[in-house]
């Protein structure tokens, strides 16, 4: 079934709607906002387009205090290091940890809020 059957259908069986949208309006009205794709290999996408090198992380330890170890010394050979955590409490303690392992931590990793499914070195362009 195609998305929009799918949306349709749900809307019609919510006994009060209030507060959802058809996804047509969703659709129009994210068309507004900027987006990136990004591809391992080159395409052909409308619009500009910029190569970056992206790299691999390395393997991390499944050792929680060996893998946070790892993460400082990684981070010192780069400019910053940006770690996405899926929650505060979750940010919260990977800086408990970080403090306990380094109490300059922060001076090359920064902890942000959101969600990415792989990391990733982002070359420098120099």
């Amino acid at each position: 079934m195609e998305i929009f059957e799918l949306a349709d259908i749900f809307l019609s069986r919510v006994n009060n709607p209030i507060g959802l949208y058809p996804l047509q309006s969703i659709l129009k009205r994210i068309s507004s906002f900027q987006q990136i794709s990004l591809s391992r290999i080159y395409c052909d996408m409308p619009g500009k387009r910029l190569k970056m090198n992206f790299s691999q992380l390395p393997k991390f330890d499944v050792k929680p205090q060996n893998a946070i170890k790892q993460l400082v010394s990684f981070s010192e050979s780069l400019n910053k290091t940006y770690v996405f955590c899926e929650n505060i409490a979750e940010r919260d303690r990977l800086a408990e940890l970080l403090r306990e392992e380094n109490s300059d931590w922060n001076r090359k990793i920064i902890l942000s809020d959101g969600l990415i499914s792989r990391g990733f070195i982002w070359e420098s362009q120099n």
